[in-house]
């Protein structure tokens, strides 16, 4: 991180709660909630953070759906369903709406990235029960409703015949 700038007396001043954030958004994409918590945490006043975060939100530095985007890109590359990422973004404090926004614009091919899951990570489950529960459960804890689910599980079921 940058050293705070020297004054005109030597002495060092510190970065202001707008050019940390500003330090903080060149790095990553970050929600205004995670954001204002970060500059807070560092010690600055929180009304002043909250002023410089809404500033920046105005001026396009930073943006709830532009983090919801690359949230959703990078746990979709994880192997993560829309469920998942959806409840994730709204523990981050990005509202309902953005998130429904970023998956829409994301359009991920959920069933393919199941599918690719369950390759990488899974052997095909045979005709045991056990085996076909426990990978259902699984889908469903990573985020994948129970249509994606359906037809991964079927399409094992037709790779193992």
């Amino acid at each position: 991180m940058r050293k705070p700038r020297a004054s005109k007396s030597g002495r060092r001043e510190p970065l202001s709660a707008k050019a940390r954030a500003v330090e903080l958004l060149t790095r990553r994409e970050h929600g205004a909630r995670e954001l204002k918590r970060k500059l807070v945490a560092k010690g600055l006043e929180a009304g002043d953070v909250e002023s410089a975060v809404d500033e920046l939100a105005a001026e396009g530095w930073q943006s709830d759906l532009r983090y919801a985007q690359a949230v959703t890109r990078s746990r979709a590359r994880q192997g993560y369903g829309p469920r998942r990422i959806a409840f994730e973004l709204g523990q981050a404090g990005v509202d309902a709406a953005t998130v429904d926004e970023a998956l829409r614009l994301e359009d991920c091919d959920w069933l393919a990235i199941a599918q690719e899951w369950v390759q990488r990570k899974q052997a095909a489950p045979a005709d045991d029960v056990a085996a076909i529960a426990r990978l259902r459960r699984k889908l469903h804890g990573r985020g994948f409703d129970e249509r994606i689910v359906r037809a991964v599980i079927s399409d094992e079921d037709d790779s193992a015949a």
